[in-house]
């Protein structure tokens, strides 16, 4: 179920929060891990998005990959996450408070297209 609406009203609030309490790189970097862990495990995103698997080993598991790794913030989100049934929506939350962050710090996306490869110097200028 991919629900953009309701992924970027979730990514908004951690944002402010994270803003709120001075903590939004730290949140930044708890999110990349998590994305990077959804790209790497689809057993891992299948867990989240299970109807069969219970809350309370969700959050077990949630646990125990992001023990140590994430912050107190990012901690607390995933189990208001799992709490309120939507920890299915996890990934897409992710993707919209990268996207929402990139906004706020003015990052945006490009494609270069050259006929020669690029020497490092023009890359760096880049």
């Amino acid at each position: 179920m991919q629900n953009p609406r309701l992924a970027g009203r979730y990514a908004k609030s951690i944002i402010d929060l994270a803003v709120e309490k001075g903590q939004l790189e730290n949140v930044y970097a708890d999110m990349q891990y998590l994305q990077s862990l959804c790209r790497v495990s689809k057993d891992f995103v299948g867990l989240l998005k299970s109807p069969i698997i219970k809350g309370d080993k969700k959050q077990a598991v949630l646990n125990a990959v992001t023990q140590g790794k994430i912050s107190a913030i990012t901690e607390g989100f995933n189990r208001l996450l799992v709490s309120k049934n939507r920890e299915n929506v996890l990934p897409e939350i992710v993707s919209a408070f990268i996207d929402q962050y990139n906004s706020i710090k003015k990052i945006y996306k490009m494609s270069l297209t050259t006929a020669q490869p690029l020497s490092e110097e023009m890359k760096v200028a880049i």
